[in-house]
Order: structure tokens, then sequence, then C-alpha cells
């Protein structure tokens, strides 16, 4: 038997951890099922500790290591983390800072006779010498896109990136896009630099049609049929031209009764985008539902019509399988790792 330590201190409460908190809790809800040998102890903070406890289980225990309170949410306007936020924005430079009150990195994982070390946030916050490290990466979108990031904010990513490449013993990309992106710029050992596509689009379940229904109308989008978009409101998820498009399609069609349906987090950034929605004339056509319940997600994907993905970045793009796997259309951008994820079964623009 194996001692796996998980490092989940950066997870936070909802969706602001975007696609990586969905893909790290099933990923470990996964270990249990074909790693029943082994052990995972989850390295938790105060702000999410108990909300993991949905993942306790005969071969999955926590341990709080950071026991501060939660820092308050940063403006995105300011300095935009994007999907790796978790390990270069707040969070990550929080935990780096001190760890009053909690367990110091350094001595933890030894002294408990942990055999490696996984980060599914990427930051290798608590690697030991001596002790195996595999971290995952989700992309290098400010190599990219450096327009959605300050100087700042560049520099510290370049810093982490590269101090990750060399603490971690194995790196795990979600796309070959990304690992290619990753070879390129961090020149890291492609015998130790791998890809493990994301795989979790069967959480999704299919409810019964009264259930989709009730959800639809207490939601209010039950009297049209929709598009759907799920993706939180950051810069490269495209819903400003997302809302221009689609204003101009309405203005071409002006007998279509088909609405556009936006779920994510990131209050002001939701905020932003309603005074455009307004602006627009297009208050009863566009309908910001927030981050759902599970149960309530699921009835609005199942109701919707077809996926439209107009990401300009994406290191995989979970919803484009999740819409796959429930037999749902999709239009998706023609762009970085999306053409390899959906191959020849999305219509692209």
């Amino acid at each position: 038997m194996s001692l796996i330590a998980v490092d989940m201190t950066p997870i936070l409460p909802g969706g602001e951890n975007g696609g990586a908190k969905i893909f790290a809790i099933e990923l470990l809800r996964s270990f249990q099922r074909v790693a029943a040998e082994d052990h995972f102890l989850l390295l938790t903070a105060s702000w999410n500790h108990e909300d993991l406890t949905i993942l306790d289980g005969s071969n999955m225990s926590r341990l709080c290591v950071l026991t501060r309170k939660r820092p308050k949410p940063k403006s995105l306007t300011a300095d935009y983390p994007g999907l790796l936020r978790s390990g270069l924005g707040r969070i990550g430079r929080y935990i780096r800072k001190g760890f009053h009150g909690s367990v110091t990195p350094g001595r933890l994982l030894g002294s408990r006779g942990v055999d490696l070390l996984f980060c599914p946030f990427t930051a290798a916050t608590y690697a030991e010498p001596g002790i195996p490290t595999v971290s995952v990466i989700y992309d290098l979108q400010h190599r990219d896109f450096p327009q959605f990031f300050s100087p700042h904010e560049i520099g510290l990513r370049n810093a982490f990136m590269r101090e990750v490449s060399q603490q971690a013993d194995h790196i795990v990309c979600i796309s070959e896009h990304v690992r290619q992106a990753v070879l390129e710029h961090l020149k890291s050992n492609p015998q130790r630099t791998h890809t493990a596509h994301v795989c979790i689009q069967t959480r999704l379940s299919t409810p019964d049609h009264i259930s989709v229904d009730r959800h639809r109308s207490a939601l209010d989008i039950r009297l049209r049929p929709y598009m759907f978009y799920p993706a939180n409101y950051w810069p490269h998820k495209n819903h400003r031209m997302l809302l221009t498009a689609y204003g101009m399609f309405l203005s071409r069609n002006p007998e279509s009764d088909l609405d556009l349906v936006f779920t994510g987090a990131l209050e002001d950034s939701e905020k932003e985008l309603k005074r455009a929605v307004a602006q627009m004339g297009l208050k009863e056509r566009v309908h910001f539902l927030g981050f759902l319940p599970q149960e309530q997600l699921e009835s609005v994907w199942c109701g919707c019509e077809f996926l439209i993905f107009p990401s300009l970045y994406e290191g995989f793009g979970i919803p484009v399988l999740e819409a796959m796997s429930i037999g749902k259309p999709v239009l998706c951008s023609n762009t970085t790792s999306l053409p390899g994820v959906a191959g020849k079964a999305a219509l692209y623009f």
C-alpha cells in the first residue's frame, strides 16, 4: 500500500476554481475505486475542509493544514488570474506567505510516511526532498494571450511555472496541446511530461422530464428553446463577443425564439455583462443563472438545444465532452485544444 498526499488547499467554495475543481474531485472519486489498496491523504484548508467530507472513505481521509481565514476575493479587473488562479493568484501567494497556525511545509509529509505528493492545482507547495511530486498543468494561457494579464501577473506566472517544472518529478498535462506548450516554453523533460485527457463527462446524469421541466420553470428558462454556455466569466471565455454575435443573429433573424443561457461564477464580471445585455435590449433573451447545484445544472443541460462554446483558449474544454455525453450538438471555436478534443463531432467557427 502507498500513502499519497493530495494538495486540495486551493479549492474555493462554489465555482471560482472553474473546471480544475470539478476535475480534481472527480479524479479523486475515481482513485477511490481503482486504487482501493492505496490510501489518499487530502491536505485541506479551513475554508474547504468540511466541504470535502464528500470524499471521505475507507482509503481517503482529510488533514487540515491551513487554518487561517480565507482571504477576501480580489477583483478580476486588476490582475486576471484565469484557471490557475488557485496556484498563481491570491490563494497561491497567500499559502506561500506564511503558515501561522498551520502545519509548516517541509516536515509535513515525511513525518507521516507519505510516498507521493500529488498536486492537482499545479503548485507544489508541500513538496519535500525525497518524496516524488506529480503536478497537473492546465494551461499556459499567459503565453498566448498576454493581453488578459498585467505584466506583474505574467512575471508571477512565468516564475511559478519554472518553479513547478523544477520541483515536479512528473508533469501531467490535460491535453496534448498543453503538453506541447509546456515542452516549448518550460523546456521540461519529455520523458517526465505526460498527457492525460480529462474524462469526467460521465458525472452528468440524465434527469427525468418532470425534473427538467420543474427546474427550468424555477429558473425561468422554460418558455423558449435556448443555447447553453456554461463558463465562468473570465475574459478568455469570450462572453462579450458571443453577446455581440447573438445580437447580430437576432437582428437578422427577428422571428427566432432561441434564447441564450449562461451559468458560471464571478459575480462582479456577471454584473458587467448584465449591464451590456441591458444596453443591447436583450434582458428577456439572455439568462444568467449563476453557479448551480448539480441537480439543476443537469436539468439545464438536458433542456438545451445545443452547446455554444466561443472560448478563445482552452487547456481541454470539459463542457464539450459533457454535451456529447448527453447527446447535445456542439458549436465551438476552432482554437487551442478544442479541435483535438471535439474532433469531427463539432461544428466550428
